[in-house]
């Protein structure tokens, strides 16, 4: 396993956003070793007002590091990752869950959680690996970033969210659905983490007009993450989009990004358009704590039919215990 530690959802400023914008309580969790020596686990979960788990909207996935222990060649990190991991699943199935939770790409291994009576899903996203090579682009997109070049576009890093904001509503009215970030919540957001970490890409027309935006989080050294983007309706064959990803990507290289993940392609049209800039396709986890799927998981996983007697307790029925003891 890959593990990013530099994770901008890490950020304590992403986790003030988030109880400012939704009304969540930030909740930071540590399992194992606390003095730095040995396997440790760190994650933030957000509950909502009735104490539950929830994923707030524009949240790509809730952040969760994993630290293995390399120094005890006797102590497989695949043990560690369990043994951790169980501890922060049965305290989610402790707490409730109010909508499904999304894992960050790093978390490949579900299995705590389904041991726990979760319904664990997979979902797809594009991960584009930093330096980043053109060449590894589809040739149309290519092509028509070339097109937008010579018509007089260009791309640049900068502070002006009005410009960005307009074209993520404009995304937004034209798909028919409401943007939940509003230009307060850029202005918010780039308070508490800083031109840094917040990184605002946008691409002009040869007139000035704003065209295109994509907005990144951003943390030194680690993975960044493609949080929102827009283009103008009057744009979207232009070519800027694409010529504003390959600026964005370039950018993120210079400053040390190891990577970006683009945050979601589940969606049809959303798959294509990322899948131009020829990221490798990620699958990541999704788990759901809460209805009658996950309850039925969790029971046919108690009820196991190769249990027989003077076999072990399947996983699912030692945290079936575990979760009956922290409720008594």
């Amino acid at each position: 396993m890959e593990w990013h530690e530099s994770d901008p959802l890490m950020l304590d400023g992403w986790h003030e956003f988030n109880r400012i914008k939704w009304g969540v309580r930030p909740l930071r969790l540590r399992f194992g070793a606390d003095d730095g020596a040995g396997a440790r686990l760190d994650a933030v979960l957000y509950l909502d007002r009735r104490g539950r788990v929830f994923q707030p909207e524009e949240n790509p996935y809730i952040p969760v590091a994993f630290h293995p222990d390399l120094t005890n060649p006797a102590c497989r990190v695949e043990g560690q990752w369990l043994r951790l991991a169980e501890q922060l699943a049965v305290e989610m199935r402790r707490l409730g869950t109010a909508n499904s939770i999304d894992l960050p790409v790093d978390v490949v291994d579900g299995r705590p959680w389904l041991w726990a009576g979760f319904h664990v899903e997979v979902k797809y996203t594009y991960v584009i690996d930093l330096p980043f090579h053109p060449e590894r682009m589809e040739k149309a997109a290519r092509s028509i970033a070339r097109k937008a070049l010579r018509a007089g576009y260009r791309c640049e890093r900068t502070d002006r969210l009005a410009d960005a904001h307009a074209c993520l509503t404009a995304t937004g009215s034209r798909k028919g659905f409401r943007l939940s970030v509003s230009l307060r919540d850029l202005q918010l957001l780039r308070d508490l983490l800083g031109d840094e970490c917040l990184r605002v890409y946008i691409c002009y027309s040869s007139s000035g007009e704003p065209a295109a935006a994509n907005v990144v989080l951003y943390r030194p050294g680690g993975m960044a993450v493609g949080w929102v983007g827009g283009i103008a309706s009057a744009h979207l064959s232009s070519g800027a989009a694409q010529l504003l990803r390959v600026a964005c990507l370039t950018d993120l290289a210079a400053a040390g990004a190891a990577a970006i993940n683009l945050a979601g392609a589940n969606i049809p049209g959303v798959a294509l358009a990322k899948s131009q800039f020829g990221g490798r396709l990620t699958p990541y986890l999704s788990v759901d704590g809460c209805g009658l799927k996950s309850v039925a998981h969790w029971l046919m996983n108690w009820w196991h039919p190769t249990h027989a007697p003077g076999m072990a307790a399947p996983a699912g029925r030692r945290v079936g215990r575990a979760l009956r003891q922290s409720a008594s």
